[in-house]
């Protein structure tokens, strides 16, 4: 198997045992249903880690994070039927309703604070939400501190509101989408997630599946170089 080959089956199986039982695999446990050796598993995904495919745990190859879904603790809660997961933000949390392909229900606050909500997915759709999600870092920057870039991807009420809790938290005051568009980029952006065969966006793909819809501008501008995103 070449290599890019193992990293796609390695993706692969740590996403569908995530969406099994809420946790990611080990290395043992990976190499065993691949059918190869621990240290080609590690070597894959410290590979994956630096391609942007997952983000491993400091100095080890547990996964803290493999997009859309958070191995940690955070602010939203993402259930289908009798499983739950944890997303790493509003985008990612919409891209588990849209990979796991049933009615989802997704619990979170306003603003990351008090004030709790929960966001329905029915029939693959939105149920009347007018809600709108603040992205306070442009794209491009995501991968300079994806745990930060992803825990200010938060859902407001209305964009009136984003003001004021910029300037209380001292975080930048980014771009505000409609909750509805976010929905839109996450079936995008995580449709191809569960493939077998899946890879990184190159940077020509992650650009288009913006434009496709309707994030356009500086704010949302990917520098076309390197070979992915």
């Amino acid at each position: 198997m070449t290599p890019d080959a193992l990293d796609s089956a390695v993706h692969h199986d740590i996403i569908e045992t995530i969406i099994a039982i809420s946790r990611a695999p080990l290395a043992e446990e990976i190499a065993q249903r691949v059918g190869t050796t621990v240290d080609e598993i590690e070597a894959s995904m410290r590979r994956l880690h630096d391609g942007h495919g997952l983000v491993l745990h400091p100095d080890s190859t547990r996964v803290w994070v493999i997009h859309p879904f958070a191995l940690w603790p955070t602010t939203y809660r993402v259930t289908v039927g009798a499983m739950s997961w944890w997303g790493n933000c509003a985008w990612c949390s919409l891209g588990i309703a849209a990979i796991a392909g049933r009615d989802a229900s997704i619990v979170t606050t306003i603003g990351a604070e008090t004030e709790r909500i929960t966001i329905e997915v029915r029939d693959r759709k939105l149920i009347d939400s007018d809600l709108v999600v603040h992205f306070a870092r442009p794209v491009r920057r995501a991968w300079e501190n994806v745990i930060y870039y992803c825990g200010t991807v938060l859902v407001f009420h209305r964009a009136a509101e984003v003001d004021d809790w910029c300037e209380r938290h001292g975080i930048e005051r980014g771009e505000v989408v409609p909750l509805r568009q976010v929905w839109e980029l996450a079936r995008v952006w995580y449709g191809r997630h569960r493939d077998r065969d899946w890879k990184t966006w190159t940077p020509g793909e992650a650009q288009a599946a913006f434009t496709l819809v309707g994030l356009t501008g500086d704010f949302w501008r990917i520098p076309q170089v390197g070979e992915r995103f």
